[in-house]
């Protein structure tokens, strides 16, 4: 895609060199720090019950219900003392077929080698008291590559209630949904998105039918959960009836996937289950967030984004890999992510580095504008918000208007609650999703392609209304917010996304004044629609004629010099090309 990226790409450089003298003194002192693979952790932030175990790539791991034959893999006395202690549950819900084919597309896309997701396994621990000894046992062992403890489930704290629904609109906060709607009169059809969360209220009066992917979903936080969840899907795809909210992307198709199933969490089955359900150019909203290494273990802060712990970033990136769009929390830990603590430690693993990308779209928050409710400059960065490089882009993180917990609307109960004040990454990340969900939508309906998941988050940089200094300057980086219509305009315009790749059109002369012809270049076919639109997504009049020999006369009726695109359907495909007119 040719979207201006000499501007992202820029930015990213200038970025990348300001850190450079950071990086070296890290990667300097950090030699001395970090050890092999099976790494020593501090357990604040972790599970006591559960302990993530990854076998060498490419070799056969005999997984049988709850046990692996570890006699076959040489380590007879371990399985004596291991299984009384507890037993193994596979991370990925997937097939293991499916896994390696998700696996081999995945590196060929990305050009690199990744991990093999088919030797990744939890052991749960059926006595917390036993999880020293249960790591101790796994870490002697010659068969096994990697242990890890696996992080706890954060509860969602519930947010200040405020006003409206602003962030649809054409406000300073508003990625301009409500334009975007009339103009092209798209709300998301043929994309689908899978929040992965704790919950939600599937009998909420504003939900359509919400696919649920994998194992029963359970809220760990007696209710918070679910609230949670259902604000989340308010904003995205809440009915269009005229009633309540209305979703940005409210014709999308909606799934879920359980963060805590079976009293397990874990973020890399759900991932890898939901990419291998969907298609290329779907999309995968991660609303979660962890312990970092400045974690207080009260409160929300030094959370920082999933993607921090390795086997969910592998996931990440296998899904992105095989071209999912994956949208990520930034998280409310107050992190600076390019602070000297994220470069240091946690086994080498440093995804907030430059260079160190998962390929997510990582969320920042946002104030909303005061005529909405906002508490200071629009689209300057709220206190709470993670911040840095890693942070790609922002949603409003305040006064948000969606489904759920009842403090603007309770009075026919809990499958009519209401609020106007979600806050949080947890709204921010919401916003965006919608947003990708209209270009990817908008842009599949006119070409018959997709956006990769690099081209949707340079569109999204390139195309957004700029980040603003309020109570913190642009050093607290979170990027622009999503101006879904800017972003299309760009689009249409021919300044970003490619065309059909395999276009069976050609069309001559073009640049023309408004009479040109259309040939299709396989003989035998025959054009069975047509439709031509100017660059506001507006059908124009034409007049069409067949001429023989696989070509059509078009001639605008009143042409105005501009770019128009021509889509044709041709033997049950659809296929776009940018026509230009001059005067």
């Amino acid at each position: 895609m040719y979207l201006a990226i000499n501007t992202v790409y820029i930015y990213k450089v200038i970025r990348s060199f300001l850190y450079m003298k950071k990086i070296v003194l890290v990667l300097l002192a950090g030699l001395s720090l970090i050890s092999a693979q099976k790494m020593v952790h501090d357990d604040h932030g972790y599970a006591d019950n559960q302990i993530y175990v990854k076998f060498p790539d490419d070799k056969p791991v005999p997984f049988y219900g709850k046990y692996i034959d570890l006699s076959e893999m040489g380590e007879s006395a371990l399985a004596t003392e291991l299984y009384s202690k507890g037993h193994f549950v596979k991370v990925h819900k997937v097939s293991p077929d499916k896994l390696t084919q998700m696996r081999r597309t995945a590196e060929k896309n990305l050009g690199k080698k990744l991990p093999d997701p088919n030797t990744e396994f939890y052991f749960y621990i059926y006595e917390p008291s036993d999880f020293a000894a249960v790591k101790q046992l796994l870490e002697s062992s010659s068969a096994v590559e990697t242990v890890l403890p696996v992080p706890i489930p954060y509860n969602a704290i519930a947010p200040d209630f405020q006003t409206d629904q602003g962030y649809i609109t054409v406000a300073t906060s508003g990625i301009e949904a409500t334009s975007f709607w009339n103009t092209y009169g798209n709300r998301g059809e043929g994309v689908k998105v899978c929040d992965i969360e704790y919950g939600f209220n599937a009998d909420h009066v504003d939900f359509p039918t919400i696919t649920i992917l994998g194992g029963t979903p359970v809220d760990p936080f007696t209710g918070d959960g679910i609230s949670h969840g259902t604000g989340v899907f308010g904003e995205i795809i809440s009915l269009n009836n005229g009633t309540g909210t209305t979703g940005i992307a409210s014709s999308s198709e909606a799934y879920f996937a359980g963060a805590y199933v079976d009293n397990i969490y874990d973020l890399a089955g759900p991932i890898t289950l939901a990419a291998s359900n969907f298609n290329p150019g779907d999309v995968i909203l991660l609303e979660q967030q962890i312990a970092g290494p400045n974690a207080s273990g009260s409160g929300q802060f030094g959370l920082v984004p999933v993607e921090w712990y390795k086997p969910f970033y592998d996931a990440i990136v296998l899904a992105v890999g095989n071209n999912v769009i994956v949208v990520e929390a930034a998280g409310n830990g107050e992190q600076n992510l390019d602070d000297v603590s994220y470069n240091m430690g946690n086994g080498g693993h440093y995804p907030f580095l430059p260079g160190g990308e998962s390929g997510a779209i990582i969320v920042g928050a946002g104030c909303a504008s005061t005529s909405l409710g906002g508490s200071g400059v629009a689209r300057s960065r709220m206190w709470y918000s993670n911040y840095g490089f890693a942070v790609d882009v922002q949603g409003n993180g305040e006064a948000v208007t969606t489904t759920g917990y009842g403090d603007l609307y309770s009075s026919e109960g809990p499958n009519a609650y209401y609020t106007d004040g979600f806050s949080g990454t947890s709204s921010a990340s919401p916003i965006v999703t919608g947003a990708v969900l209209l270009l990817q939508s908008m842009y599949k309906d006119t070409t018959g392609n997709i956006i990769t998941p690099q081209q949707m988050l340079d569109l999204l940089i390139e195309t957004g209304k700029p980040q603003m200094s309020g109570v913190y300057n642009l050093e607290y980086h979170i990027g622009p917010l999503p101006d879904v219509m800017n972003a299309f305009y760009m689009i249409y315009a021919g300044l970003g996304v490619e065309e059909n790749s395999q276009n069976q059109l050609m069309i001559y002369p073009n640049p023309s004044d408004g009479n040109f012809n259309i040939l299709i270049k396989e003989n035998n076919l025959e054009m069975s629609s047509f439709t031509l639109k100017n660059i506001q997504g507006e059908e124009v009049s034409y007049t069409i004629s067949e001429t023989g020999n696989g070509i059509y006369n078009v001639n605008l009726n009143l042409p105005s010099a501009g770019i128009y695109f021509a889509q044709c359907e041709v033997d049950g495909k659809f296929y776009t090309s940018r026509v230009v007119i001059v005067p």
